[in-house]
């Protein structure tokens, strides 16, 4: 990690970006993450100027992040005259929204609730002597069915 620390403090962002693609140890703790996506941001020159990139950033990088760089990548998020910020409630929104996992096959049903596909719009039931069925229905046409409340089968 400190490599990778003092690649990013010297602007070597295009090396710090290779380091974490090839260190899985790195890619599984917040602070590679959090100097990664801070490396993709300052290598491709969004500086202040992108909401887009921000708002990527505060996707991947805790708002909670304490590490060595913080203070660097927190001043990405500063509102300053002329320049685009993202408040800090809106950095811990996006960071939320994006931890939450897509659906499959096998969960079951409080795990669909807390993903991104959430609360269905209406539930039909079915209730047999061998099990319990339901379809979860959402916009768009899209469907989920449980049985005995386990994902089974997803329609899009």
């Amino acid at each position: 990690m400190d490599i990778m620390e003092k690649l990013v403090k010297k602007g070597r962002y295009g090396a710090a970006i290779s380091l974490y693609k090839e260190k899985e140890l790195i890619q599984h703790s917040e602070d590679g993450n959090s100097l990664y996506y801070y490396a993709l941001l300052k290598q491709n020159n969004y500086g202040y100027e992108s909401f887009e990139a921000k708002e990527e950033l505060a996707q991947n990088v805790n708002p909670n992040y304490t590490g060595r760089m913080s203070a660097e990548i927190n001043e990405e998020f500063e509102y300053k005259e002329g320049v685009v910020g993202i408040s800090h409630n809106m950095w811990g929104y996006y960071y939320e929204e994006n931890q939450k996992s897509d659906i499959y096959i096998g969960m079951r049903k409080e795990e669909v609730l807390e993903s991104k596909w959430g609360k269905p719009k209406d539930v039909n039931r079915t209730t047999t002597s061998n099990s319990i069925n339901e379809q979860w229905v959402y916009d768009n046409y899209k469907y989920l069915y449980f049985e005995d409340g386990i994902l089974t089968t997803i329609q899009e």
